[in-house]
C-alpha cells in the first residue's frame, strides 16, 4: 500500500543548507506527521509516532529525529532516482560490518519483513535507532572547522579506527552514480577520456556540458597542474571502503566540552569503495578550509592547527608517516573533483537546477582546484608534507 501523496508536505518553514552561506527552501518535500504515521504503522514495529523532534538541514534527502511509543529514531527519505533500495542496503551492509568489528555506528531498524530499506511511491526510506551522544554539529555546514583541536584529534583517531575495521571488507563498489565519494573518473590514467565517456552516456550531463568549454577548463585547471602527482599517489593506496563524508556533523560526541570523545559515527550516505588516502583528504577538505568565504570574494585560509591535530590523531592509530603525508598532499587538489562532478549531475539532471549546477562546476570543481595553485593552497600542502607527526 503506497503512502498517499497528500501526506507529503511540499513546503514548510523548514530551511536547509545551500551551496553558499545562506539557508534555502528544501529541494525535497519535508517529512510530515501523516506520512510518517502511516509508514511506521505499515512497515515497522516501533509503535505510533509521537512527535517530529527535529528536521535535518542537510539538503540531499529529507530526514528527521522522531519519537514513538518505543523511543527515539532517525528516519530518512530519499528520491528513488537518487538512492535505490539495493544501494541503501549496500550502505547498511558496510555499517553492519563495521559494527561487528567494534565500531560504534548508528543501528538500522529492520522493517516487518526484515529489510533495512524499502521503496514507496517514488521514494526510498530507512530508519535508524537514536544513537548515543551529543549532536554538537547538527546545524553546522560542511566546510566549517571542529570546535576544538582536541575534537579534531579525536575525529582523526576514530577515522583511522574505522579504516582499520574496514580493511578486510571486500564488497564491490556501489552502483549509484550520484553523490558518493570515489575517484572512478578523475582517478583514472586519462580523466578527460573517462569524463567524455560518462558525459556521452547521460542526457542531462551531455546537455549541461554542451555549452561549456569543459575539456579545456579541466585540462588547464585540474589535470595539467595536479593530476600526474595525484594519480601516482593513488597507485600506492590499496582499495578500501571509506566513510566519504567525515565531518563533525556526522559524529555524535560524549559531551559538550572541547575534549569530548566520539560516541557514534553517523551517515554513511556517501560511503563507497575508495582508499584511505581519499577518505582522509575528504575529511580535511570538509573541515579545514572555509571555502564559503569565496562567496564574498575572500581567499580562504586553511586551519593548519586543526589540520595538525587531525593528522596526528589519525597517525596515532594508523602509524602514518612522511610518505603517506606526501601522498595525501598530492591528491588533495583533486580529492573533491569526482564528488563535484556528481553534484553537477545531481543538480542539472535530477533537480533541473542549472544555477546550482553552474556553481558546482565553476565554484566547486574548478574553483577549489584553483585555490591549491595559489599561495594559501600551496602553504597548506607544504604544511602537510612537512608535518612532524
Amino acid at each position: 500500500m503506497a503512502v498517499k501523496n497528500e501526506f507529503i508536505s511540499p513546503s514548510s518553514d523548514h530551511f536547509v543548507h545551500g551551496l553558499g552561506n545562506s539557508l534555502q527552501k528544501p529541494d525535497w518535500p519535508v517529512l510530515c506527521e501523516g506520512e510518517l504515521s502511516t509508514l511506521l504503522d505499515q512497515h515497522y514495529e516501533v509503535g505510533p509516532l509521537r512527535a517530529i523532534e527535529w528536521r535535518s538541514p542537510r539538503p540531499f534527502s529529507s530526514a528527521a529525529r522522531i519519537s514513538t511509543a518505543q523511543g527515539g529514531f532517525f528516519i530518512k527519505r530519499h528520491g528513488r532516482a537518487l538512492r535505490s533500495v539495493a544501494d541503501l542496503q549496500a550502505e547498511h551492509h558496510f555499517m553492519s560490518y563495521l559494527a561487528k568489528s567494534g565500531m560504534n555506528v548508528a543501528q538500522v531498524v529492520p522493517t516487518k519483513s526484515g529489510a533495512t530499506a524499502f521503496a514507496n511511491d517514488g521514494w526510498t526510506y530507512e530508519l535508524h535507532c537514536a544513537a548515543p551522544g551529543e549532536d554538537l554539529y547538527q546545524d553546522r555546514t560542511s566546510w566549517t572547522p571542529f570546535l576544538s583541536g582536541e575534537q579534531a584529534f579525536e575525529a582523526g583517531k576514530v577515522l583511522a579506527e574505522l579504516h582499520r575495521a574496514a580493511v578486510h571488507y571486500d564488497a564491490p563498489a556501489r552502483s549509484a552514480r550520484m553523490l558518493i565519494m570515489n575517484m572512478r573518473l578523475f582517478g583514472t590514467r586519462n580523466p578527460l577520456t573517462a569524463l567524455k565517456a560518462e558525459i556521452s552516456k547521460h542526457v542531462g550531463l551531455n546537455a549541461f556540458f554542451s555549452h561549456k568549454n569543459w575539456q579545456e577548463d579541466i585540462l588547464e585547471r585540474v589535470v595539467e597542474p595536479f593530476h600526474a602527482a595525484a594519480y601516482a599517489a593513488l597507485q600506492t593506496a590499496p582499495p578500501l571502503w571509506g566513510h566519504g563524508d567525515w565531518h563533525g556533523s556526522n559524529l555524535l560526541w560524549s559531551g559538550c566540552g572541547p575534549a569530548a570523545s566520539v560516541s557514534t559515527v553517523l551517515d554513511f550516505g556517501l560511503a563507497d569503495k575508495s582508499t584511505a588516502l581519499l577518505d582522509v583528504a575528504t575529511a580535511l577538505e570538509r573541515s579545514m578550509v572555509p571555502w564559503l568565504q569565496m562567496e564574498h570574494g575572500e581567499e580562504p585560509v586553511a586551519n593548519v592547527e586543526q589540520t595538525t591535530c587531525f593528522l596526528r590523531g589519525y597517525a596515532f592509530v594508523s602509524g602514518w608517516g612522511s610518505n603517506e603525508l606526501s601522498a595525501l598532499a598530492d591528491i588533495l587538489p583533486i580529492a573533491h573533483t569526482n564528488f563535484a562532478f556528481s553534484e553537477i549531475d545531481y543538480f542539472y539532471s535530477l533537480l533541473k537546477n542549472e544555477e546550482n549546477a553552474d556553481l558546482a562546476y565553476s565554484g566547486y570543481l574548478l574553483g577549489h582546484s584553483d585555490w591549491f595553485g595559489r599561495a594559501e593552497g600551496k602553504r597548506w600542502l607544504r604544511h602537510i608534507k612537512t608535518l612532524n607527526l
